[in-house]
């Protein structure tokens, strides 16, 4: 089946849905107008256009500029099945091109939030109708694409999924690991792993840990990730004298990730919209207890004071407060864990989930193919 991808190349997601279903023999391509791709040595069709979209300011001409380039590409590699990931560039714009079968992946913050806004609510609007198929990484998500087109039944909730085999087993010396990382062997270690934004709240998780350092001075708090908000963060971190306690460690690649995941105590998100993310995900199988601000679909995954805890959207009192408990009740973090990796084994399987979306490729190949 030829598949064509339309989504950020930079996305986790869509480079594993493009590496998974090449691997299946699938004949792939991908569009997309960023360059984390070289287009010669991965083994399938890459359309890069040369043109500074993100430059553009007006979010219509945007639109309507990427819609005709996929249209362009629609017709050079004639496709079976078009995959849009991300409805508020990409997909839109595949709906605008009104070609078929358009599956539209939902994930977060790009029908959540740009759903909300008088102007870009046109556009989502449009494309959720559109589509021939969707498919939301949330219930969450799926309840706000209905509010957009109550009548549709053409949706379905698939969650993200980690390979399990990724991650290092539980035999692995945590004291070893920290030693080659360069961590606190004796300390606590909290971990937060998504990328800097606006939208990611890691101010948030600076101000606790003003509070927290007064009663546990050696704690070690470890960021990964790179983007647009990480030298703000490096500045408060200088502002509040935490310097000792913050330890920055750019883009991790999957092996260093699984090492950071196996050495930490605790894992906190602070995103201020969200489904269940890839890295909750992955903290909560390597069985640590995952402390997130209550947004979006994570109370599907997250049970309060089972296998997470479930924080007040901003709010900091909180957040310092259910940390310091876990800092100081390793009974408590050990409980949690455990329950917490049960629920990612029940549902966060990457292959099973994936393998439930090529059947939904085959149905809607099979369904248009009637009419064409």
């Amino acid at each position: 089946m030829k598949i064509l991808f339309i989504g950020y190349s930079s996305s986790i997601h869509v480079q594993r849905y493009v590496n998974y279903f090449k691997n299946k023999g699938h004949d792939i391509a991908l569009f997309s107008f960023e360059r984390n791709y070289d287009r010669n040595n991965y083994g399938f069709k890459m359309f890069q256009p040369f043109i500074p979209i993100f430059n553009i300011g007006f979010p219509f001409i945007k639109k309507l500029i990427t819609s005709f380039l996929i249209k362009y590409y629609i017709k050079k590699f004639k496709p079976d099945i078009i995959h849009a990931y991300d409805l508020k560039l990409y997909g839109n714009a595949a709906a605008l091109c009104r070609e078929r079968p358009l599956l539209l992946s939902l994930v977060g913050s790009d029908i959540l939030i740009h759903s909300q806004r008088p102007l870009t609510k046109i556009f989502c609007k449009h494309s959720v109708n559109f589509a021939d198929y969707m498919i939301a990484s949330s219930k969450d998500i799926k309840k706000t694409a209905l509010l957009l087109n109550p009548n549709s039944k053409k949706i379905s909730v698939n969650y993200i999924g980690i390979n399990f085999d990724d991650y290092l087993p539980e035999s692995v010396d945590k004291n070893e690991l920290r030693k080659e990382l360069g961590l606190i062997e004796d300390s606590i270690i909290i971990l937060c792993t998504r990328g800097f934004g606006i939208i990611y709240g890691q101010i948030y998780q600076i101000w606790a840990l003003r509070e927290i350092v007064k009663k546990h001075p050696n704690i070690q708090y470890v960021f990964a990730g790179e983007g647009e908000t990480l030298e703000i963060i490096k500045k408060q971190v200088i502002k509040f004298k935490l310097e000792k306690n913050v330890k920055f460690v750019g883009w991790l690649s999957k092996k260093n990730l699984a090492k950071y995941l196996r050495a930490a105590d605790i894992y906190v998100s602070t995103t201020l919209s969200d489904a269940i993310s890839l890295s909750t995900m992955e903290a909560m199988y390597n069985k640590l207890p995952v402390v997130v601000f209550n947004v979006g679909g994570v109370q599907e995954w997250i049970e309060n004071n089972k296998n997470g805890f479930l924080i007040k959207k901003k709010d900091v009192k909180q957040l310092s407060r259910i940390l310091l408990n876990l800092i100081e009740d390793e009974k408590l973090r050990l409980r949690v864990g455990i329950q917490a990796k049960k629920i990612v084994e029940l549902k966060g399987n990457f292959k099973k989930n994936t393998d439930k979306i090529e059947q939904i490729y085959f149905k809607l190949f099979n369904h248009v193919k009637k009419y064409r």
